[in-house]
């Protein structure tokens, strides 16, 4: 787990909070933006900054399509047990480490490991009839 001066980060703000714990993804993130702050950066150049302006844009149907899909999968993950439920959260959409969610949990790595894998096995099965179903 890193820590991010939160002051330096955000100068506008009056943050009591001097420190603040990410995960090194979110490190990493807030470095990326410090280098491309740093960089001078003109259309023309390589790698090609506006490629993505050039990205389609989804329309209304994979909209829908994409909100159905989250809801299924939020609904799938409540029914799951809950501890595997909040380790593949942290897991896959804070980006916590294995290591860090054993830490905050107090608990092994690998019960952590075979927790996530227990949930993804249990939400695959729900979608899996979900979508048989439909």
């Amino acid at each position: 787990m890193k820590f991010i001066d939160l002051r330096k980060e955000y100068p506008h703000l009056d943050s009591t909070y001097s420190e603040y714990p990410v995960s090194y993804k979110i490190d990493a993130m807030f470095e990326q933006c410090r280098l491309a702050d740093q960089a001078v950066v003109s259309l023309d150049s390589e790698p090609g900054v506006e490629a993505h302006i050039l990205e389609q844009v989804p329309g209304p149907e994979e909209e829908t399509m994409r909100h159905i899909q989250n809801e299924e999968l939020y609904k799938a993950m409540r029914s799951i047990p809950r501890k595997q439920a909040d380790r593949i959260y942290a897991y896959y959409f804070m980006d916590m480490t294995l290591e860090e969610i054993a830490a905050a949990d107090g608990t092994s790595v690998q019960a952590v490991y075979y927790s996530i894998q227990a949930g993804k096995k249990n939400l695959k099965k729900i979608l899996e009839k979900l979508f048989k179903e439909t």
